[in-house]
């Protein structure tokens, strides 16, 4: 990838060197309620964002579906709400 800082007048490029990512790299910690214990923190992978999100089975968001950011943030539904519409062209 290329970066050009348009702030310098010089016009000196530099490289950026990009590492892929994988699917199953953590995408976001969430905890547990703690109902059997103390809560836990639960690693959630990529893969799981985009298996809950793009061609699930029981919802088919699409470009023209707005979805509403209803839920805690905290709480796994937010989730759903923010990424199936973004995934899916839609809008939240």
């Amino acid at each position: 990838m290329e970066v050009i800082d348009t702030t310098t007048s010089d016009g000196i490029t530099q490289s950026v060197t990009y590492q892929a990512g994988s699917c199953l790299d953590t995408a976001y910690a969430m905890y547990t309620s703690g109902s059997t214990g103390l809560p836990k923190g639960v690693l959630v992978p990529h893969r799981a964002i985009a298996r809950l999100a793009i061609n699930n089975g029981y919802a088919n968001i699409g470009a023209h579906d707005r979805v509403a950011f209803a839920a805690n943030p905290a709480f796994d539904a937010s989730t759903f709400e923010i990424w199936a519409p973004l995934l899916n062209g839609g809008r939240v």
